[in-house]
């Protein structure tokens, strides 16, 4: 049994309690949905490919939007019901993700990484004048210390929120 087999039969175990009239998995069209999502653009480039002579770049640009499409079809799930074919979105369990967007810190963190950053822009910015380098080095030294000057004062002001 594949994970997507598992998923589809969880899902329509969820719906059949939800529902009255009791809603059968359909997996083989969720899998028939994917694999469509999945090689139609990829074919799309492909005609792109050999009609315009493109590089193999623009199959591997198909094949990636064919991946973030299956990506969204795979939150849910095709379901049979007594009025057709309906897809219903899969609840989701909290993952590590969520855990870890819940986990508390000692907010003095906040000021100590506001003067972390604040010293990284500040050196970056030092550093121009001293460093004898091209001129791609000193525009990453710009770019560098504007970030970590900007990323300091937004720290600095949600940790005076507090």
């Amino acid at each position: 049994m594949t994970l997507e087999q598992s998923r589809s039969e969880e899902c329509a175990s969820r719906a059949v309690e939800e529902e009255s009239n009791e809603p059968v998995s359909a997996p083989r069209v969720d899998a028939a949905e994917c694999a469509a999502a999945f090689l139609i653009p990829i074919l799309v480039a492909a005609v792109w490919m050999l009609a315009a002579g493109a590089g193999l770049k623009v199959l591997l640009g198909g094949g990636t939007v064919g991946w973030m499409i299956v990506r969204v079809r795979l939150r849910f799930r095709a379901v049979r019901t007594a009025d057709g074919i309906k897809r219903q979105r899969c609840p989701t369990d909290e993952g590590w993700g969520m855990q870890f967007a819940d986990w508390e810190y000692d907010p003095k963190w906040d000021r100590r990484l506001a003067a972390v950053l604040a010293v990284i822009g500040a050196g970056a910015f030092v550093a121009i004048p001293v460093v004898d380098a091209p001129d791609g080095i000193l525009l990453r030294l710009v770019v560098i210390g504007h970030v970590s000057l900007i990323c300091a004062l937004a720290v600095f002001g949600v940790a005076q929120r507090d």
